[in-house]
């Protein structure tokens, strides 16, 4: 999921978890693998969201084997 408040971008990569209408709950891992927090993210923010590209494909393989 991609979102923009306030002229910054964020990008979160990670398995969506729950949502409402007017939240995504996501439980998020960093580019160097590591499990983060479940994040928050306002549907008003979300500018875009990608699903099975190679790159979430192969990241998300190698996170399967890490889940605490």
């Amino acid at each position: 999921i991609e979102t923009v408040e306030n002229k910054e971008s964020c990008l979160y990569v990670g398995p969506i978890e729950q949502g409402n209408n007017k939240y995504v709950f996501q439980r998020c891992y960093d580019a160097t693998g590591k499990w983060e927090k479940t994040y928050e993210i306002s549907l008003k923010n979300i500018v875009r969201v990608e699903i099975n590209s190679k790159y979430l494909k192969h990241f998300n393989m190698y996170m399967k084997n890490k889940i605490p």
